[in-house]
């Protein structure tokens, strides 16, 4: 059978910056205040357990090298294009993210394709973690071939690797919509806006809903690349297992593999506004806005989530030990 390839090319989202007073702030979201509160307790990674039987064989070839910062986004671009899908749901065709001018590619095969696939959503979300937690936690910045099984039972591969030439030219050909779908991707910020680089605070409208919108503020504290990742891979394969449409989305505590940065989010108001889907949608425009964004900016933030002018959510990025850094692995991604 032949299989489907998905080339999903991964731009950064069209920022509109607009005064941070313009639109609702969280005082609680966009508190300089680096203490603990009492839900940011340090615990276990908040990513759920694995199905029954199932495992992940990672494979490092250190003779091929990768920049970590594309390692980093492209690891992450495919996790959030899962976390949108049904749990359980099955992937029968290949998705390969990467950029028109990567070097990096992160590919997730189902063994079977079509009808005949047992890859899960939920075996590809806990691939992506296990394997990013590996990569970050070594500075394993290499090839990376990692099987994924079920009950020792081969059901599909992650591979992460120097971008091949037909993956950049491919389409996606399969019309299921049950299949995962990548996430648009607007034209990115000039990069000569100074408002896009430098500015600390503001908001930042989602490019597919004007209705989505999130302040922001960072606190100026740095956190190590790998921390900040390992935090959002928790974050997002943790809201992954929750169906869209449920409400009163929250993660108290998404941890760094590290241990010393946490990701928290909570609802305010109503909880019904604050549904998965949005939560999902927020940590998506967090990672690939501001921490991923034109200059990759790893720090301290917090952030408000506002739709249709109210607000409905926030959340926190929070370093509470140690030291920050820049990109693991090389200098400038």
């Amino acid at each position: 059978m032949t299989t489907f390839q998905t080339s999903i090319a991964l731009l950064l989202y069209h920022l509109t910056l607009v005064p941070a007073t313009s639109l609702p702030v969280l005082s609680q979201a966009l508190s300089t205040n680096n203490s603990l509160p009492a839900i940011l307790i340090p615990t276990n990674p908040t990513a759920p357990t694995p199905p029954p039987g199932f495992s992940v064989r990672l494979n490092f070839n250190s003779s091929v090298q990768l920049r970590p910062l594309e390692v980093y986004i492209y690891t992450m671009g495919l996790l959030t294009t899962l976390c949108f899908s049904p749990w359980t749901s099955t992937i029968t065709h290949s998705l390969v993210m990467s950029g028109s001018d990567a070097s990096t590619e992160v590919v997730l095969n189902p063994l079977r394709p079509f009808d005949d696939s047992t890859l899960e959503v939920r075996h590809g979300v806990l691939g992506l973690y296990k394997a990013g937690v590996a990569i970050a936690q070594g500075g394993r910045f290499t090839k990376l071939d990692a099987p994924l099984y079920v009950r020792d039972l081969q059901v599909g591969s992650l591979q992460v690797q120097p971008r091949s030439t037909l993956s950049s030219t491919t389409n996606n050909t399969n019309n299921n919509n049950n299949q995962p779908q990548p996430p648009t991707n607007p034209t990115p910020p000039s990069s000569n806006d100074p408002a896009t680089l430098t500015t600390d605070s503001g908001t930042i409208t989602d490019p597919t809903d004007p209705n989505f919108t999130l302040t922001y503020h960072y606190d100026g504290v740095r956190i190590k690349a790998q921390d900040i990742f390992t935090a959002f891979l928790d974050a997002l394969a943790t809201a992954a297992e929750h169906g869209n449409g449920d409400p009163a989305a929250h993660i108290p505590a998404a941890r760094s593999a590290g241990g010393d940065t946490v990701l928290s989010t909570w609802t305010v108001g109503p909880g019904a506004a604050m549904t998965w889907q949005r939560l999902k949608r927020a940590l998506c425009l967090v990672w690939t806005a501001l921490v991923t964004g034109r200059r990759a900016r790893f720090e301290g933030l917090a952030f408000g989530v506002v739709y249709q002018g109210v607000g409905i959510g926030g959340g926190r990025l929070l370093r509470f030990d140690g030291g920050g850094g820049g990109v693991d692995g090389d200098g400038d991604g």
